[in-house]
Order: C-alpha cells, then sequence, then structure tokens
C-alpha cells in the first residue's frame, strides 16, 4: 500500500518502506494530487506549477514530471494521467490528510446541528477521534522547503488554514462533549491536544484554566497561566484582557482535594492505637502510588492489610479520589459482586441516567435496579460471546472513568480470595488498560495469604505483563508488640512480656490486640515482674467465643444468622430469619455492637452490618450444631425472597446454597438453575456451569425433583452449548438425561432427551441423524401428554425435512403445528408460533415461492424475537428478497443480520448473511461489495467447517468471473463450489451455473447435460427455488445455442406461466430472451428485447440490463441500424456501477 502523510513532514511508504523522491517539484506534485483526492485539470496544473511559463513550456514541463512521478511511484496503476486530467487512485492509496478532510465532511453535518452543550452519539464520537488523531504532528507539508510557486505556497497555506479551522472546531466540540458527559480530565486531554498545534489561541488556552479549575487543578491552572504570561512577555506584549482578567480567580484557589463521601474503612480495632510496623511494605505501595500501579498485598487474617491501606490513602500527597469495595464470602459464586457493590456504591441515579443505552443496558444485567431508572434499555443477549464480554468490560471502565472525575484514582478491593472469576478478569482487563497507569493512581488488592495460589492462578495474565506487583506482609516483632503495649499500658514493660506474647499470637496484630484488650478489661493493673503470667487462653478464637457466650439469648441468635448470611449480612434480613419482635432484635444489635462483634457499614443503600473481623464469623461457623444452622439457612433464604419481592436473580445462587444447607432441595435446585442463567448473562460462563453441575447433584438426593424441573436444567443447559456451539456437549448432556429417563421410568424424560439429541445432531448439519431421533422421541412424547414438547419435536421433525430435501413431508409437518397451536396461548407458544412461522417462510422460500415466504417471514417478525432470532430472520429474508428479484431489500435485511451477527458473535448466521448480501449486491451490479462479502462468507463457512456456506460463495464469486468472460475462473470455482457443498442442495443451483459455463466455453452437450441433472434433481426434491432456475436457464441456453423445434416455444411458455405464477420475476424476465430469438422481423427482436431490458429495469437489475443493451447494440450493428440511444444508456449504467 501506497501511504502518504502530510500532516508534518511529509512521509512516504510503500508497504512500510520509505519511498525518497528526490526531485522537489515531483514531489510537490504528488503532495497536491494526495490532498486534493480527484482528478486536476492538465492546464490548471501547468499554470499551477509554472505560473511564468509559456503555454507550450508549462505543458512540456508537466509531461516531463509526470513522466518522472510516474517512474517513482512502485506501482504504476495508482497513478492515471489521460489527455484532459492526471490524478493519484485511491484504491490501495492512504492519505493521512484526505482521510482527516473526509472523515471531517462525513460527520460535520450531523455534529454541528446538534446543539453544542449535549453529549455526542457513540459512533460520531468515535469517528471525531479517529480522525483527531490523524493529525499526530504540528503542521502541513511542514519542516521542508517546498517552494515551487507562488500559487503553490499560497495552496499550502490556505489548505493548513483551512484543516486547523476543522481542526480546532472538532477538538472544540469534543472538549463540550466531555463537559456534557462530566469527563472533564477528558475535556482536558482534547484542549492540551489542541494547544500542541496552536499554543497561543486564547480561547482555547482560556477555556483549558476555566476546565482546570472546575476539576479542582488549581495548580495547574496557574503553571498555564504562568506560561501564557511569560510567552506574551518575551514578545513585549501584553496578555490579552480576557485571560489577564482571569488572574484574580485562578490564584484565589488552591488544588483542593476532591471530597470522598461514602470512604467508610472496613477497620474496627477494639483498641485504638497508632499503625505499627510494615514501613518497608508502606514505602513499596508509596512508590507504586507515585508512579501508577496495581499491587496485590497478601497477609494472614488479621495481619493489618486493610489497615496499611488507609494509612497509605492517609498520608499520600495529592490526596486520590478514593474507592472502597470487598468480596464476600457468601457470594463467591455472584459474578462481578465486588464491582457491582462498587458500581451501587458510588455511581448516582443521575450518572446512570446519563450513561449510554448500550453501557447501560450491559450494566443492567449485573445492577437490575437500573432499569428502574431508564425505560430505554435493551434486552440482554441472548448469545454470550467474547465480544458481549468485552463490552460489559469497556461499560465498567467507562463509569469507573465517570465517576473518577477525572482525578486520580486510590481502589481498593478488600478479601480478594473470595473474588470471582469474571471479577478477577476485570482485574485483568485494568490492568492491560492502563486504567492505574497515571501517576499518583493505585490499585490495592488485599489477599489472605492461606488463599495465596488460587488468587494468583485467577490474576494470572496481569502477571504474566507485569502489570500487577505483590507484597507480603510481615508478622510483628517484638519491638513492634512493645510499641502497641506502651500505648495501652503505661508502666513499663519488662523486655519478656513482648517476646512472650509475640511468640503466642505469631505476631499477628489482631490477635496482639485482642490479647491486649482482654488482659487491659480482666484486671485494673498489671503487674509485669519476672516469671509472670499472660492471663489469656493461648488461642484468639478462645477469646471470642467467650465474648460470645457473654451475650444474651438474642443476642446469641442474631449473631448466628448474621454469620450464615455471610461477612456482610442485611438487617430486614436477619431480623425476619430471627423471628423475634423488633424490639428485641435491635437490643440485640446494639449488644453485638457494644460487644465489639458488628459495626454498621455505612454508605451502603440498605441497612447492612459488618462482623469486626472474619475470625468472629468462622467461630461462630464452626461452633454452630449442624442442626441449627439447617434451621436458620432455611429462615434466611426465605427472608431474602421477601425482602427482595422475587427479584432474585442476582443472588440466586446465594439462595441455593441456603436452601440445599437447609434440606430443601427443590427448592435450591430451581434457584441454582436461576443462578446459572444469571451468570450467563453476566457473561460469566463458568460460574453458570458450576451452578447447573450443582443443581444436578441435587437430584440423586431428592426424589421429589419432578421431570418438569430435570428437562429444566437439561433445556437451559444445553442451550448455553448451543450458544458457544458445543454439539458434542450438548450430545453428552442430552444422553445423561435420556439414563436419568430410563432409570425413573419416565416417558417425558426419555422423549425430551431423545429431541435434545436430535438437536445435537441438527447443530452439527447431521440431519438424517436429528430426524431418526425425533422420530424415536415421538412415542414417548405423545404418552406425555406435554403437548408444547410434542410440537418442539415437531418442529424439529420439520426442520430435518426440509434440509434433507424434502420440502413437501416438511411443509405439511410445520403447517399441522400452527393449528395445533392454541390461539390464546401464552408467551411460549406465540414464540413457538413465530417460530414455525418463520421454518415455513423458509419452506416457502426453498419451494420457489418467495411472496408466500416474505408473509410468513413479516407475520413472525410481528413476535418480540431475540438478537439470535432476528439474525437468522433477516438473513432468510434476504435469500427470499433474492429470490423474489429485490434486492435492495435484500440487502438492507442482510445488512441488520450482518450488524446484530458481529455483535454476538453468531458466526454461522454471519456466514449464511454475508453469502446471501453477495447475492443481492452481485445483481445489483455492486461487485466489489459482491465479491467482498462472498470472501468473508468463504473464510467464514471454510474456518467453522460450514462448508455450504463457502459454497454458497463460489457461487457468487464464480458467476462475477462469468460476467467478466474469464470463464475459466468461473468454471474453477463453481466446481470448487459443488465439491464443497456435498450433499447440500447448493450444489443443485451452482451446477445450473456449471452447465451454463461449459455451454458458453464449447462443451455445449455435457454441459447441457449438467443442467439437466440440476433440473431434474431438484425437481424431484421440491426445490422449486432451484429447478424454476435450472429450467429458466437450460430453455435460455437451448434457444441461444441449439436449433429449436415448434414445440420449444410451447416449454417456455410453460415455464413462463409457472414463474409468474409463483411469483419470481427475475426467471419471468430471463424466459422472455428465447421468445426474442425466434423472431423473423428485425423490428420484432427490438421490440421484445426492449420489453425485456423494461423487466430488468423494473427489478434493478443492472447486469442483465448490460447484456440487453449488448444485444440490442449488436443486433443493430449488424443491420446498419442507430443504436446511439442504446449505447448512451450502457454508458450510463457502468458509471453508476464504477466506484
Amino acid at each position: 500500500m501506497l501511504e502518504i502523510r502530510l500532516f508534518g513532514t511529509p512521509i512516504v511508504t510503500y508497504d512500510g518502506q520509505l519511498l525518497d523522491i528526490q526531485r522537489r517539484t515531483v514531489r510537490a506534485l504528488l503532495y497536491h494530487l494526495a490532498a486534493i483526492g480527484k482528478p486536476v485539470g492538465r492546464e490548471q496544473l501547468a499554470t499551477f506549477f509554472w505560473p511564468d511559463s509559456s503555454e507550450r513550456e508549462a505543458r512540456a514541463n508537466l509531461r516531463d514530471i509526470l513522466g518522472k512521478l510516474r517512474n517513482e511511484l512502485p506501482n504504476p496503476d495508482n497513478f492515471q494521467a489521460s489527455r484532459q486530467s492526471v490524478q493519484l487512485l485511491m484504491k490501495d492509496v492512504f492519505v493521512d490528510v484526505l482521510a482527516f478532510q473526509n472523515g471531517y465532511d462525513e460527520i460535520s453535518h450531523i455534529t454541528w446541528t446538534l446543539p453544542p452543550d449535549v453529549a455526542l452519539p457513540a459512533g460520531i464520537y468515535t469517528k471525531m477521534t479517529e480522525i483527531i488523531e490523524l493529525w499526530n504532528r504540528p503542521g502541513f507539508i511542514s519542516g521542508v522547503d517546498m517552494y515551487v510557486s507562488r500559487e503553490y505556497e499560497d495552496w499550502m497555506l490556505q489548505t493548513e488554514i483551512e484543516l486547523e479551522r476543522k481542526y480546532l472546531e472538532t477538538i472544540q466540540r469534543l472538549n463540550n462533549h466531555e463537559r456534557a458527559s462530566g469527563n472533564l480530565h477528558l475535556a482536558i486531554r482534547w484542549l492540551t491536544k489542541a494547544l500542541d498545534h496552536k499554543p497561543d489561541h486564547v480561547d482555547i488556552n482560556l477555556l483549558l484554566i476555566k476546565t482546570y479549575l472546575e476539576n479542582g487543578h488549581g495548580l495547574e491552572a496557574q503553571k498555564r497561566f504562568e506560561y501564557l504570561q511569560q510567552a506574551w512577555d518575551k514578545n513585549d506584549a501584553e496578555l490579552p484582557e480576557e485571560i489577564a482578567s482571569f488572574k484574580d480567580v485562578i490564584f484565589s484557589q488552591m488544588d483542593a482535594a476532591p471530597t470522598n463521601h461514602n470512604r467508610k474503612w472496613l477497620i474496627h480495632p477494639s483498641i485504638n492505637v497508632p499503625y505499627v510496623g510494615q514501613e518497608h511494605i508502606f514505602k513499596k505501595i508509596e512508590s507504586a502510588f507515585r508512579r501508577g500501579g496495581m499491587v496485590l498485598m497478601f497477609g494472614e487474617a488479621g495481619a493489618g492489610k486493610t489497615r496499611l491501606a488507609r494509612e497509605v490513602y492517609s498520608k499520600v500527597s495529592p490526596r486520590p479520589r478514593l474507592f472502597l469495595t470487598a468480596c464476600f464470602v457468601h457470594k463467591a459464586d455472584v459474578p462481578f459482586h465486588p464491582w457491582s457493590e462498587l458500581l451501587r456504591k458510588y455511581v448516582t441515579d443521575e450518572e446512570w441516567r446519563k450513561l449510554g443505552v448500550s453501557e447501560a443496558s450491559l450494566l443492567a444485567m449485573l445492577i437490575p435496579e437500573i432499569a428502574n431508572l431508564r425505560s430505554d434499555l435493551q434486552p440482554p443477549p441472548d448469545r454470550i460471546s467474547a465480544r458481549i464480554r468485552q463490552n460489559l468490560f469497556d461499560a465498567i471502565y467507562q463509569v469507573l472513568q465517570l465517576i473518577s472525575g477525572g482525578y486520580q484514582v486510590l481502589l481498593f478491593i478488600d478479601d480478594m480470595q473470595w473474588a470471582d472469576q469474571p471479577s478477577c478478569d476485570l482485574v485483568v482487563y485494568l490492568a492491560n488498560h492502563s486504567f492505574f497507569r497515571q501517576p499518583n493512581s493505585l490499585f490495592l488488592m488485599a489477599v489472605r495469604k492461606e488463599e495465596k495460589k488460587q488468587t494468583v492462578e485467577r490474576l494470572s495474565l496481569a502477571f504474566s505483563h507485569g502489570n500487577l506487583e505483590q507484597v507480603y506482609l510481615d508478622p510483628l516483632q517484638p519491638f513492634q508488640t512493645a510499641e502497641l503495649a506502651s500505648h495501652i499500658f503505661k508502666s513499663k514493660l519488662p523486655e519478656v512480656f513482648p517476646e512472650k506474647l509475640t511468640r503466642i499470637t505469631g505476631g499477628n496484630p489482631y490477635f496482639i490486640l485482642e490479647a491486649l484488650r482482654e488482659m487491659y478489661i480482666s484486671q485494673e493493673e498489671v503487674n509485669f515482674q519476672e516469671g509472670f503470667d499472660i492471663p489469656i487462653s493461648n488461642s484468639v478464637f478462645e477469646i471470642i467465643r467467650q465474648r460470645i457466650q457473654r451475650l444474651s439469648m438474642d443476642g446469641q441468635m442474631v449473631v448466628s444468622v448474621a454469620a450464615l448470611q455471610g461477612n456482610h449480612f442485611n438487617v430486614k434480613v436477619a431480623e425476619r430469619a430471627c423471628q423475634i419482635n423488633e424490639d428485641r432484635f435491635l437490643d440485640a444489635i446494639d449488644e453485638l455492637q457494644e460487644s465489639l462483634l458488628i459495626t454498621e457499614v455505612h454508605g451502603s443503600k440498605f441497612i447492612q452490618y459488618e462482623f469486626v473481623h472474619e475470625n468472629i464469623r468462622e467461630t461462630l461457623l464452626a461452633d454452630m450444631p449442624s442442626l441449627k444452622a439447617k434451621r436458620l439457612h432455611g429462615n434466611i433464604a426465605r427472608a431474602m425472597v421477601e425482602i427482595m419481592y422475587g427479584k432474585v436473580e442476582e443472588i440466586a445462587s446465594v439462595l441455593a446454597k441456603h436452601f440445599e444447607i437447609a434440606g430443601e432441595y427443590s427448592l435450591a435446585f430451581d434457584y441454582w438453575i436461576q443462578g446459572a442463567t444469571y451468570a450467563f448473562h453476566a457473561t460469566s460462563i463458568n460460574e453458570a456451569l458450576q451452578a447447573f453441575k450443582s443443581a444436578k447433584q441435587l437430584i440423586a438426593v431428592h426424589r421429589d425433583i419432578t421431570d418438569e424441573q430435570i428437562n429444566n436444567l437439561y433445556s437451559s443447559w444445553s442451550e448455553i452449548h448451543f450458544n458457544l456451539d458445543e454439539p458434542s456437549k450438548i450430545q453428552e448432556l442430552n444422553h445423561e438425561l435420556l439414563s436419568l429417563g430410563k432409570e425413573r421410568e419416565s416417558d417425558f424424560l426419555i422423549g425430551v432427551a431423545l429431541k435434545g439429541i436430535s438437536d445435537a445432531y441438527l447443530t452439527s448439519n447431521q440431519f438424517e441423524k436429528g430426524l431418526d431421533f425425533t422420530l424415536q422421541a415421538e412415542p414417548y412424547l405423545n404418552r406425555s401428554n406435554n403437548m408444547y414438547e410434542v410440537l418442539q419435536n415437531q418442529k424439529r421433525k420439520g426442520i430435518c425435512l426440509f434440509m434433507l430435501g424434502k420440502l413437501s413431508e416438511a411443509y405439511q409437518v410445520l403447517s399441522q403445528i400452527i393449528e395445533q397451536i392454541p390461539e390464546d396461548s401464552s408467551p411460549e407458544y406465540a414464540l413457538l408460533r413465530s417460530n414455525i412461522q418463520y421454518q415455513i417462510g423458509t419452506v416457502d422460500t426453498l419451494m420457489g415461492y418467495p411472496k408466500r415466504g416474505l408473509e410468513h417471514l413479516e407475520h413472525a417478525l410481528k413476535q418480540k424475537q431475540t438478537n439470535s432470532s432476528l439474525v437468522e430472520f433477516n438473513a432468510l429474508m434476504g435469500l427470499t428478497y433474492y429470490l423474489y428479484g429485490d434486492y435492495d431489500n435484500g440487502y438492507r435485511v442482510t445488512a441488520k443480520a450482518i450488524e446484530i451477527a458481529e455483535q454476538i458473535d453468531y458466526w454461522r448466521m454471519l456466514g449464511y448473511a454475508y453469502a446471501y448480501s453477495a447475492l443481492n449486491t452481485h445483481y445489483m451490479g455492486r461487485l466489489d461489495i459482491a465479491w467482498e462479502h462472498a470472501e468473508k462468507a468463504f473464510e467464514i463457512g471454510k474456518k467453522h467447517e460450514h462448508f455450504e456456506i463457502s459454497a454458497l460463495a463460489c457461487r457468487t464469486m464464480g458467476h462475477i468471473y462469468l460476467r467478466l468472460r474469464n470463464i475459466q475462473k468461473a468454471l474453477d470455482y463453481f466446481q470448487t463450489g459443488i465439491q464443497l457443498a456435498g450433499n447440500h442442495f447448493s450444489a443443485l443451483e451452482i451446477m445450473t451455473l456449471l452447465g451454463y459455463t461449459m455451454v458458453v466455453a464449447g462443451q455445449v452437450d455435457e454441459g447441457l447435460k449438467t443442467m439437466q441433472n440440476a433440473y431434474e434433481t431438484s425437481s424431484k426434491m421440491g426445490l422449486g427455488s432451484i429447478s424454476t432456475y435450472a429450467h429458466c436457464m437450460l430453455l435460455f441456453t437451448q434457444g441461444t445455442y441449439l436449433e429449436t423445434d415448434s414445440t420449444f416455444l410451447e416449454k417456455v411458455e410453460l415455464a413462463l406461466l409457472d414463474a409468474k405464477k409463483r411469483p419470481l420475476p427475475r426467471i419471468s424476465a430471463i424466459l422472455n430472451a428465447p421468445f426474442v430469438r425466434v423472431s423473423q422481423r428485425p423490428e420484432d427482436y427490438i421490440n421484445q428485447l426492449t420489453e425485456t431490458l423494461q423487466s430488468f429495469k423494473e427489478l434493478h437489475d443492472p447486469i442483465f440490463e448490460i447484456q440487453v443493451l449488448q444485444y440490442i447494440i449488436e443486433f443493430k450493428k449488424k443491420h446498419e441500424l442507430e443504436y446511439i440511444t442504446e449505447q448512451t444508456q450502457l454508458y450510463s449504467i457502468i458509471d453508476e456501477l464504477t466506484p
């Protein structure tokens, strides 16, 4: 590729290699043509470069320079010179200035019609940032002497002025967007970028200073003001009044630290003492903060990880904006739970309303209450892909930018050992996207040392890229224990005391403080003499047990319920689960706080408490009788359902655990499935699969789980593997279900299992086996009396039949299903009806009745569809419109299918959509798009081993070569397509084209035989869409290349009547040609060809228009008739088709 970069010092490269063009005038001409990007008249160029020369001399100079330029370019095809004009051909050429201009022109008509103070649409914003990034060096053709004429110099100056105007307008609009979006730090970035080009621009400098002040960066505003003052002083000029008058405002504001609301540290020491120890760790973390980084901090429970994080925050300067969240043991299976908690805590309702629709829709999967704030949310995706997961990560990233408000950030996640895998994946994403790479920013995570291996494995990608640092907290030494004790006991301590206490506690700060507290409250004065005994138990857990035993009965009940909820607990849930009245419950809460067992969590939207330390909760759980725990787990689960009013998708896995421990296995089973569904929509595939496995384990434990529940598990589970395109997994699951059905002697389970196995074969295009299993399923499902599953199985039977080419049978089966669906049906039946309409539309299309097929498809689309279904429906409509001859609409709907399929990574239907788009654009005359889309379809089919898609692509590519009269290439593609299609019916249409091409190549008998074979085979299979086309082309070819008898026109007339009845307009138009061939008089021949031409005009089929016009011109030339009208029409069509 030829690349010409004219921003800054010009650079010309070809395939990455620098082109050194020595002659200045040659370079000047190249730069001029590149920047203009369209033909320039020779006369204009001659006077432009040599204004003082005669016309003859100037033209001679131009011819010489053009020759030199052609010789300098590695690819002469990049350059074109005619007698009238000269131009640089833009195919395989990139010019940064031209890309900038075109990008600006593309969006300016939209951008500047919007109010200047509103945020831009996402697509426009992205386009704007792309064109701004093109101008990455100051100036236009700068840094080199390019004087060739005064006119050329004036052109460079005027072009640079115009480019700068557009650049600064775009920068200012981006600035307005960021201000409207609340992203002042990004507004500063754009303004700073603008000043790289125009450092003395008064308006932008003033706006930058104001933005600095609004964002709390008073010091930066002062520095900018002082810089401008010095710049103007150097030129002996006065600072512009607009900036000078702002001086008092600038210097009256200090760079205050941001306010931090809802920043409650999860630290609850029983004794207030200064922080002691870990000085070297503090320095490492502080250093990471200074340069910007991410730190994983390991330490055993009670080692002071959270306290150290607070120390870092309190001592660093400038003070960053602080965000705190934590992972919870009871939510370890809930995807993204620490991030959901963080966003709930720090994002305001107004900020949720400002967020883009796509981002808010994705985040509503994690935080369902967003739906209460907005009515414009999109439904959750029904297919989860890497792209969806990436978009979700991007959305969280954007929200973090929004709430940081442009400040440096310190984000602390506590108890990272309980993080779910998706939360860890998000950490890796943030590490790789440099969110915390700004100086004075820090992402700090605390992890129990005991859980190190699991956490490090989950964050391994961040470690592998060197973006995550590890630090380890050390146990306290005796001298540090002595320092802590000295703040509590005023008397001098013997040296042996801190050594003994450190040994007993292992140097754990929490254990040391608890021991000191017990000593302090257990006796008025401690005698620290030689040989004294420390009057505490050797285990801190004994201290905790003693504290719990001193509680009232209500206090012990409440703290037990709290421990079973998790390290955080909801007060309303605890109150209902305890089943005591409100006064007694509140008294118990007060008692637990006074005993330093729990503390209130501030900043939460719900009233929540947490344990002062996880060791307290662990002690309670270890000592709790199993029967008591079982009863309380059930109470907690029911209370959670009541409190959440049944909207429990997010916590379904938590409920499942509670109900399972409570022995309520049927409820646990259902909630595990709900939890799996939630995890799947949150892009957490592993968590979803684990939840399904947890549900499956309950089947053997609890015989009362119904067949319907079991079917729900396996069908939901199979659906995920279908979305992941794993037919072997679907088969494995349904064989498992089949064994279970036989074990339970359940006709219903055996039937749905056999149906599920047929799904697996359908997914892998093994339609014979798929049909066999639907037939096996029929008697079992009929005996089960489950009408819905009976109809679903019949639907699969219909699909298998039409995929095997048994269209009449398929049509009959599908039509019978429609008749059996109840009129006033449930949503699931309504969706089934819609899907059957789609399947019937497919069969109608393949049988050669596209108009009827479109009616069924349009009826199906009236029902609200998933994104997957929208892709399938629009792709099929593209094929149907193609057969109907409505190529514009065919292209429109396939473009929609492509757009959605790419968003959800539905690659198989993406391949079909590209293939059908290629068919439509080919007949529209857009051969460039047709070829591009055919290539994409070919690669998708090849990559995923759906070779019928690649075969469809070969059909279009071969046909394009046939149009271009490259017969050998056409033959090659058609033969490859037939080979790839195998037994798929797409081979038959390609056979038709192959036969026709063979006839054109002179292999008349063999070609006609191939076409006849395609016609007869497709007719037997009922594939009217192919048989009518094969018959049409066979008659057309016979009429063109063979002598015909009196019965020939009768055959054509019958075929024409059939084509009109269906109707198939394109085939009807083609069939007019054989009538033309037998015309006796020239005027009849011309009149009939003109009628055929009109038919193709009405079809918007320029390719066939060209062919018919060529026939007319050749005939008129032969008979010495005037053909200027037809020639003009021909050139006009070709001009329209030329990109």
